[in-house]
């Protein structure tokens, strides 16, 4: 089974590894796709380039490739807004009996019917893997009707205090250093990421 886990990744962090790894522990044998988007249609324009999220994502998930995982560039190549059916469908015409599992947080589920055509994405895929991005390991989750319960499987992984959007909102080093890889980092500083300037 292909596990497709996208985003922005603006910028990847530890939340994102931890999910990751998560993954290669519940599905040793499945092939996790990270797959930064070049841009969601449902969110603004990006901090960084399709070449640097690239290399971001390259730097924090080293170790999480090295186990398995891969880095899928399809959306970042496509070089327009990216809609999760598109690549799915991609996916499906490569291998048509092959198996899809979608990751999503559980932020997603809320704003999951904005996506585009949403119950069409829940036709391609096999799995809809959940993680947990407010509601403690145990605790049920509020799924939306619509979903195919026979397909959703919820992680139970440690919650993961800031955002992406947390991160770039504060912009603050000493917050990036306890929530990135210390070569993530330091490619943020050699591409001035945190001057005033920027």
């Amino acid at each position: 089974m292909i596990l497709f886990f996208g985003g922005s990744f603006n910028p990847p962090h530890r939340g994102h590894k931890n999910i990751i790894r998560h993954l290669l522990t519940i599905f040793p044998r499945d092939r996790i796709f990270i797959t930064p988007n070049y841009r969601s249609p449902l969110k603004n324009v990006k901090d960084f380039l399709p070449d640097q999220v690239l290399r971001l994502c390259q730097l924090e998930f080293e170790e999480e490739i090295q186990h398995g995982a891969l880095i899928w560039e399809y959306e970042l190549s496509k070089k327009e807004p990216s809609f999760t059916f598109d690549s799915l469908q991609f996916l499906k015409l490569q291998d048509p009996n092959g198996s899809i599992g979608l990751v999503i947080g559980e932020d997603s589920i809320e704003t999951f019917s904005d996506w585009y055509r949403y119950l069409d994405v829940l036709a391609l895929v096999d799995l809809v893997v959940i993680f947990r991005r407010n509601t403690i390991k145990g605790n049920e989750l509020s799924i939306p009707e619509y979903f195919p319960i026979e397909k959703l499987k919820v992680l139970e992984n440690e919650l993961w205090k800031f955002t992406s959007s947390d991160l770039r909102i504060h912009r603050n080093k000493t917050l990036f250093s306890s929530c990135l890889e210390d070569k993530t980092l330091a490619y943020l500083d050699d591409i001035g990421y945190f001057n005033e300037s920027n």
